[in-house]
């Protein structure tokens, strides 16, 4: 079980690093002027193309939303890229509030969870079915961008299909012959080790919330994350 915490754990702060760098990339190309432009942004889109390929097996797709007034030609906007049909191409999505299909990202909780929070302002949300990007349970790990003068500026972060965390844990938990569910805070399910619960389920019978609070035995929450390893016995 050790083994399997531990591999967990690198995941998310593999992933948290990335997040972080694009973070850094985002402040600095905000620095360069104190009117920024789309174009100004270009460090972030070379950044994420190199952190998809590096992590391809993992990451589907990241980059920057920018806060409502943040650029000067884009009053909303998402830097955002993705994996599509084997290559990296930027995400399209309505940014003009009187458009029919306009998307308010500030009430995400992948956007208004750093922005709301002190530091370190940086969020796991999910599982969830995301219909901008992945068209799939998703797990997105965001982190709040800041301008020089501390001010927030956006958030930058990634997207992580859940079943490419299937893919790279769940045999594994399925060998410790425990029923083990890896669930968020909420007592949502990301995955586990039984077909009767599911991804976006949320666990029965059971105040998953009150066992982060507690720290309950039962429960191994995964360092820097809002994610947990659950133990509800043998199979």
């Amino acid at each position: 079980m050790a083994d399997v915490i531990s591999r967990l754990e690198e995941f998310v702060d593999t992933t948290r690093g990335a997040v972080h760098d694009l973070a850094v990339a985002t402040q600095s190309a905000l620095s360069t002027t104190p009117a920024p432009r789309r174009a100004d942004l270009m460090e972030v889109e070379q950044l994420i193309a190199m952190i998809l390929g590096d992590h391809e097996e993992i990451v589907h797709g990241g980059g920057f939303v920018a806060a409502p007034g943040l650029l000067d030609d884009a009053p909303w906007w998402l830097e955002w890229f993705a994996w599509d049909a084997g290559a990296v191409q930027r995400l399209v999505s309505q940014t003009d509030p009187s458009g029919p299909h306009f998307f308010d990202y500030t009430f995400m909780p992948w956007f208004a969870g750093p922005r709301d929070h002190g530091p370190p302002a940086r969020v796991v949300t999910g599982p969830y079915v995301d219909y901008l990007c992945t068209d799939d349970y998703t797990l997105t790990f965001t982190e709040a961008a800041r301008r020089q003068d501390g001010s927030f500026a956006g958030v930058a972060g990634v997207d992580v299909r859940v079943l490419a965390v299937e893919q790279c844990f769940l045999a594994e938990l399925r060998a410790s012959g425990r029923f083990l569910v890896l669930v968020n805070e909420l007592g949502r399910v990301v995955l586990s080790t039984s077909g009767r619960l599911l991804s976006g389920d949320l666990v029965p019978d059971l105040d998953v919330p009150a066992l982060f609070a507690t720290g309950d035995r039962r429960l191994t929450r995964i360092a820097g994350s809002e994610l947990g390893l659950l133990d509800l016995g043998p199979r």
